[in-house]
């Protein structure tokens, strides 16, 4: 979808219009290969993590996604 979007040549669409629906369908593609909404935890893709757990994480160590996951101190 993203390169019919992208390779349209309709003059409404070469006007830099398909920008917002080429987005959007990268964010399809993510939350299908992800399995999560756009609203959830990209944390919830990491095994045995909870939602109790991701709270706790947020609140005590300022996770937000698994980059700062891994950028966490072992301890």
């Amino acid at each position: 979808m993203v390169d019919v979007i992208s390779s349209s040549r309709d003059d409404a669409l070469s006007t830099g219009n398909n920008l917002r629906p080429a987005i959007l369908c990268m964010e399809l593609s993510q939350i299908i290969i992800q399995a999560l909404w756009t609203n959830q935890s990209p944390l919830l893709q990491l095994p045995y993590l909870t939602l109790p757990m991701i709270e706790s994480l947020k609140d005590n160590a300022e996770v937000e996604d698994v980059a700062d996951f891994m950028n966490m101190d072992d301890d």
